[in-house]
């Protein structure tokens, strides 16, 4: 996955899983 030629829209929710993924492991 080429992250340059990725949408920023894409990125973003990339991001955002990410970081749902961080704070549900954070709190178990």
């Amino acid at each position: 996955m080429d992250i340059l030629n990725m949408s920023i829209k894409e990125i973003e929710e990339l991001q955002y899983l990410d970081y749902l993924r961080a704070v549900r492991y954070s709190w178990t």
